[in-house]
């Protein structure tokens, strides 16, 4: 099995890299910390698993969370014009000229 730990801007370079690798399919180890979530107002997504109980080292795996990075993913998809390389995915999308406002 192949995990990764975030979640690259773009659906596009993460289905690439899969088939670059001979997969199907990857799993993501994703935080809601991660700056795909920040750039969605995903604070409010934080507060309501909170309420809900969830601790913070606690996993999830939900279609609701799957779809709402992958929509993520078409509207950056959307916004971008130039995909390039970078460290993070907070790099890729400081350098992308994404933020709150533009999404």
């Amino acid at each position: 099995m192949l995990i990764f730990v975030e979640h690259h801007p773009l659906q596009t370079e993460e289905q690439r890299k899969a088939e670059e690798l001979g997969k199907d399919e990857i799993t993501v180890f994703s935080s809601l910390s991660e700056p795909i979530f920040k750039l969605f107002s995903g604070e409010r997504m934080v507060d309501l698993l909170k309420k809900m109980g969830l601790k913070e080292d606690e996993m999830i795996e939900n279609d609701m969370i799957s779809s709402a990075i992958q929509s993520a993913q078409k509207k950056i998809a959307l916004k971008t014009i130039i995909s390039g390389s970078a460290r993070s995915q907070a790099d890729w999308i400081l350098n992308a000229g994404l933020n709150e406002q533009s999404m």
